[in-house]
């Protein structure tokens, strides 16, 4: 999703339907890039507070100086590997997977 789809942006923020909160509520961890241009960390906040509200709370966390896909770097996408970003984020899947 392109974060220059205003329409996208906005139908996916806003949604309240019970399969998107199904969908993503399956997620262990959702790691979010504050300089994610794809899909804006902003942009996630209304469904993170969707599903909270409907019971479904998912775990969560933004890295501020993240891109979209920090553990690669692909400059024509401007992508920007961060390896301490990559080393945290695993980090803390694992331990929601351990039930941490």
């Amino acid at each position: 999703m392109a974060a220059t789809d205003a329409s996208q942006r906005e139908a996916f923020a806003s949604s309240t339907s019970a399969g998107v909160i199904d969908a993503y509520a399956a997620l262990a961890l959702l790691p979010l890039g504050g300089r994610d241009e794809e899909l804006p960390s902003a942009d996630c906040f209304p469904l993170l507070e969707n599903m909270k509200v409907a019971g479904k709370p998912l775990n969560w966390h933004v890295y501020p100086d993240a891109t979209h896909s920090w553990d690669q770097s692909l400059p024509k996408c401007g992508y920007v590997r961060n390896a301490a970003v990559t080393q945290d984020a695993t980090a803390r899947a694992l331990a929601v997977f351990a039930g941490k």
